[in-house]
């Protein structure tokens, strides 16, 4: 008897403070699940009740002559354009510059709260137009020993203005017409003037240039298959620019080859070949110091197994393309009328083989 009563006020002593603890551990999970705060406890704010004003959405506008963004409220805002984000701090001017390349895309304008007492805006969507086209104009050459020695630019009219790519600011085209003359030889950029409505336009690059470079060797080269083309040109080597065919620039190291002496090129066997049979022209331009441009004229011919070359005066013959329009006639080109008289001649003389044959077999049956 004394040993059950020891283990029942054993189990009494253990059992009911854990019995205690679990209904504690239960009561707190039940007040966290039904939000209802345990008493004597102060009401925590929720995330509701935190919310700050939000700041008021960017009404930006387009300054297109100035390529600016106007009329943002001072402070910090985000630009995003594409999947690229932009920190912009605003002044008390309202303005911030465009980027380039901007131009074309659709800005995403965003006024950022301070976090404290307002939060981030709405954003703006704000499309900037893309510039318009470069307009087609060219650039005169101007003959070497003329005075003065200037040039024009031609299709420049009053919508559009121009500057020198040397140095300069842009100038207005002329008032009426469409020619600029008294252009000094050198390289300039045309485009269309910006409006209240479109950006300045993409620039078009132009070229008056001075024919003064002399082909000290070279010129008159025919290529007959091997090896390759040298000019050697009175103009110095640190100002050359580049060498065109047909207006279209060649690419340097693998066409051709350029080295000092004074200025040295050398064209590619592998781009001689690939050039049609006849004659061809070549431009090469340098830029001064000045900004002048000077160019030269490279004149060669590409030879046939049974080419004319350049010096016979039957060279003459050569298209304007430079295609050699005499082309030899083979046994194919001998028409419909040879293979007629052919057939007319095959055909008789196949008749007259019996014809032929008659009285000789009419002789040996004679004797009979």
């Amino acid at each position: 008897m004394i040993l059950l009563g020891f283990l029942a006020v054993t189990a009494l002593v253990f059992i009911i403070p854990f019995q205690t603890l679990a209904e504690t551990v239960t009561d707190d999970d039940e007040t966290e699940e039904s939000g209802i705060p345990i008493a004597g406890e102060e009401a925590q704010p929720s995330e509701d009740d935190e919310e700050l004003p939000v700041e008021e959405t960017p009404n930006a506008e387009i300054d297109y002559f100035n390529e600016k963004l106007t009329g943002l409220e001072e402070g910090e805002h985000t630009l995003s354009v594409g999947d690229v984000s932009y920190p912009v701090s605003i002044g008390v001017s309202g303005q911030t510059g465009i980027d380039g390349g901007w131009i074309g895309e659709t800005v995403y304008i965003v006024k950022n709260g301070d976090g404290a007492l307002t939060s981030d805006s709405e954003a703006q969507a704000l499309t900037l137009p893309a510039r318009p086209a470069a307009p087609y104009v060219s650039g005169s050459d101007i003959i070497a020993g003329t005075s003065p020695v200037t040039g024009n630019l031609s299709g420049v009219t009053a919508l559009m203005e121009y500057r020198s790519e040397h140095a300069g600011i842009w100038i207005p085209g002329p008032d009426s017409g469409n020619t600029v003359a008294g252009i000094l030889p050198g390289v300039y950029l045309v485009r269309l003037k910006a409006t209240e409505n479109s950006f300045a336009g993409n620039e078009r690059r132009v070229v008056v240039a001075v024919g003064s470079v002399t082909v000290i060797k070279g010129n008159n080269t025919v290529f007959k298959g091997s090896g390759s083309a040298v000019f050697e040109l009175d103009a110095r080597y640190l100002d050359f620019w580049r060498l065109l065919y047909s207006g279209m620039e060649l690419t340097e190291g693998r066409d051709y080859s350029v080295s000092e002496g004074s200025t040295i090129i050398v064209f590619s066997n592998a781009y001689l070949k690939s050039l049609p049979k006849g004659k061809h022209t070549f431009r090469a331009e340098w830029i001064e110091s000045s900004g002048a441009v000077i160019f030269a004229e490279l004149k060669l011919q590409i030879a046939g197994a049974d080419a004319k070359t350049i010096n016979d005066p039957a060279a003459d013959d050569l298209s304007e393309s430079g295609l050699d329009t005499d082309i030899p006639r083979t046994a194919d080109d001998s028409g419909a009328f040879g293979w007629a008289s052919l057939c007319i001649i095959s055909f008789s003389v196949i008749l007259l083989i019996p014809a032929a044959a008659y009285p000789f077999k009419k002789y040996k049956r004679s004797p009979e």
